[in-house]
């Protein structure tokens, strides 16, 4: 919900699961106003976001764009994943975040 106490993007919650609510940047149309919006995630999924940076905008095909990035990353390190608007963006924005999770203890076990 963001501050308007508006759902921009559809992110159901999984019975049973222990959530966590997680922030991320929403830019909208049609000039990518940013605007705070947060959303719930499995709660072993919202410490593995620790430290990222997370942001989202519908596109113009009904879509939902995901970026992941760290704030030391260089623009073409930030990562994306596309989804339909709907129950399975939850899935895809959980699926972003272990996978930039998991390039950034490639890239540090690179550097050792």
């Amino acid at each position: 919900m963001n501050s308007t106490g508006k759902y921009l993007v559809w992110l159901p919650s999984r019975k049973g699961e222990k959530m966590k609510e997680i922030k991320l940047t929403q830019y909208l149309r049609p000039n990518g106003r940013p605007i705070p919006t947060t959303t719930e995630v499995p709660d072993e999924i919202g410490i593995l976001m620790e430290g990222m940076i997370l942001s989202c905008e519908v596109l113009m095909t009904g879509q939902v764009a995901f970026y992941a990035k760290y704030p030391e990353d260089k623009d073409e390190e930030e990562f994306l994943e596309i989804s339909n608007n709907g129950p399975e963006v939850q899935e895809v924005l959980c699926k972003l975040i272990l996978r930039k999770k998991e390039m950034r203890g490639a890239e540090r076990t690179r550097q050792l």
